[in-house]
């Protein structure tokens, strides 16, 4: 399984966790309104990403579990 794949979900919504947190604070500091909103919507977004990271790796264990032989 190609690692890539695994990660893909998790690491967007990090960055957009980031992103978001970041340009939110930038706003912030020129007295633009919205800047509130932007950092807490990057707040938002860093609340899902434990459960990405939980949903992706019980994937992968369900379909490892399916690839397991029975040994006699």
């Amino acid at each position: 399984m190609d690692i890539r794949k695994l990660v893909k979900v998790p690491l967007g919504i990090t960055g957009a966790s980031l992103g978001l947190g970041l340009l939110g604070a930038g706003i912030k500091e020129i007295n633009v309104p919205i800047g509130e909103q932007v950092s807490q919507a990057g707040v938002t977004s860093a609340k899902f990403i434990s459960p990405a990271i939980n949903i992706t790796m019980g994937g992968y264990l369900i379909k490892q579990l399916k690839n397991l032989k029975e040994v006699k």
